[in-house]
């Protein structure tokens, strides 16, 4: 009857140190049931659950290993599991799995301490921690301004939405941004990403902006923290704030255009993406900004294979023409192209509307 056997391995890392142990393992015609390995600051750790033939006697085995490991100067420890043990925790792998991403300035104890607290109270467990971002330097002025980290989850909760709700309570308390999803295929395959605008790519709400500008900021900030609060629903908070803004003119959204501020790092996240989709009811606002960053978007794929470039340029023109809100003159064709500027497109220097046709 075969064996399985729990191999744990810790020390300084080493060129090869994987490579030497698994040899042995081979030699012996062995089946690696799981493995993982993790290095913090070149210091290994190594787990792997094998399963040892009827054929081959555990003794050599683990001998081999022992002394390998001596010379490569670790420390390996192993331990017997039972068979009802490991068909316990085969059958834990049909549960459903949950990834949650840490993201602030500083990731401190005190988050993932949080984090770790939410996980638990909610009945799933941390089968991994991986961290995303670069290095921390010691040199306060050195480090970067974010830290990401993320968790993987085994387990499902009583209740999503409660649980979600708690993650959403302690990223406000702390500061920081935390990412909830499933863990499924689904998520892998995604090929589109949507964003908001306000408070997302943008650090400011475009309605409370052109409140301030009306002159009803007091009353727009209190009908958000009614909606805030549970009190009112979205469609009745958007509705009443609407109203409130009623007859404003034009003119303020370029006032409130030209003070926007993109988030840190939207323009970096941009150029990273192969596609995007962004979509808002304020599309006078959305639109010059996006056009912005679509410059250097653009620029950085001129360098794709020409097969690709005729589905870009195509793709280009499209959203070129819905940042600008041209319009094109009806049964036009290439001879004839026009265009029609928005007062807000005119106003704004940095905003060119494109000549199309809709040839």
């Amino acid at each position: 009857m075969s064996e399985i056997l729990l191999i744990n391995v810790s020390g300084q890392d080493k060129a090869g140190l994987t490579a030497s142990l698994t040899s042995i393992l081979a030699r012996y015609e062995v089946n690696i049931l799981d493995i993982g390995q993790a290095v913090i600051h070149n210091t290994l750790s190594l787990g792997m659950l094998i399963e040892i033939p009827a054929a081959a006697e555990p003794g050599p085995v683990l001998k081999d290993l022992v002394f390998r490991a001596h010379e490569l100067g670790v420390d390996l420890d192993f331990q017997p599991v039972a068979p009802e043990d490991y068909n316990h925790w085969v059958e834990h792998q049909e549960k459903a799995r949950f990834i949650i991403t840490l993201l602030g300035r500083q990731i401190s104890a005190g988050h993932i301490s949080k984090i770790a607290a939410i996980i638990t109270s909610c009945g799933l467990s941390i089968h991994d921690i991986t961290r995303l971002s670069w290095r921390m330097p010691l040199d306060q002025e050195s480090r970067t301004r974010r830290a990401c980290i993320e968790f993987r989850l085994h387990g499902d909760p009583p209740d999503r939405a409660e649980m979600r709700a708690a993650l959403m309570q302690t990223a406000s308390e702390l500061g920081i941004d935390i990412g909830f999803q499933e863990d499924t295929l689904f998520r892998r395959s995604r090929r589109l990403v949507a964003f908001d605008m306000d408070s997302t790519l943008i650090q400011q709400e475009v309605i409370d902006e052109l409140a301030a500008v009306a002159g009803v900021g007091e009353q727009v900030a209190e009908i958000t923290e009614q909606a805030m609060r549970g009190e009112l629903d979205f469609k009745e908070s958007l509705r009443r704030r609407l109203d409130l803004l009623s007859g404003l003119d034009e003119a303020a959204l370029v006032e409130v255009c030209q003070r926007l501020v993109l988030t840190e790092g939207a323009e970096r996240l941009i150029q990273n993406l192969k596609s995007w989709v962004i979509r808002s009811r304020l599309s006078p606002v959305v639109s010059p900004i996006l056009a912005s960053i679509y410059s250097a978007v653009w620029a950085s794929i001129t360098s794709m294979p020409t097969s690709c470039k005729s589905s870009i340029k195509r793709s280009r023109a499209r959203l070129l023409a819905r940042l600008s809100t041209a319009r094109a003159r009806p049964n036009c064709c290439t001879r004839s192209p026009v265009a029609r500027e928005s007062a807000w497109s005119r106003s704004l220097p940095w905003v060119t509307a494109p000549t199309i046709c809709r040839c």
